[in-house]
């Protein structure tokens, strides 16, 4: 890791901590007693304490999933850190793609480094959810945050010379989303 990507990642994970500090304790009982208030009281203090988490995709994402009727917070931990790992799964194989078909050298690179970052996302997206599942939400922030670092490292990579854009910019909003929601998900389970 290079002086420029340690000070990048030493930045994001002090925003990560600075985030996890300022959330609102959440009493069990405000979050609801059901899916039907859990997930958009869930979302409303997840994008009150994450800058840049989006409320529409926290709402749309967790009410897609089947498990999402449940009446406890860590399984709402367990449906981002799963969606995490298969986002990460899917951004790898999307990098495997498009360094098939790049000749860019400085592209092939980006590729490759973002290929490795989501590979080790998805590592850490499946210890959250095994903490999400233990009922350890201050784990599950913690490897979500590490998810979170990834993904931001990937996109900022590409901007480290000029006239590149990256090509994996959708891939990491929606990874990036998810482990955001993930971070938040284990504050408020830490805090209750």
């Amino acid at each position: 890791m290079g002086f420029s990507s340690a000070i990048k990642f030493s930045l994001i994970s002090i925003l990560i901590l600075t985030i996890s500090q300022n959330l609102m304790v959440v009493p069990v009982g405000a979050l609801g007693t059901g899916g039907g208030t859990l997930i958009p009281q869930t979302c409303q203090k997840a994008t009150q304490s994450s800058p840049g988490l989006s409320y529409d995709f926290c709402i749309k994402t967790l009410q897609s999933s089947s498990k999402s009727k449940t009446k406890e917070l860590r399984w709402l931990g367990m449906i981002a850190s799963s969606l995490a790992g298969a986002r990460a799964t899917y951004g790898g194989k999307r990098a495997d793609v498009l360094l098939a078909k790049t000749q860019d050298p400085y592209a092939q690179a980006k590729l490759t480094e973002c290929k490795r970052l989501y590979a080790e996302a998805w590592s850490d997206a499946k210890q959250a959810k095994y903490a999400f599942k233990t009922n350890n939400g201050a784990e599950g922030n913690m490897h979500m945050g590490y998810a979170l670092n990834k993904v931001v490292a990937c996109e900022d990579s590409w901007k480290e010379e000029k006239g590149h854009v990256s090509l994996l910019t959708k891939e990491n909003y929606n990874l990036e989303q998810l482990s955001r929601m993930g971070v938040a998900i284990g504050n408020i389970m830490s805090r209750v």
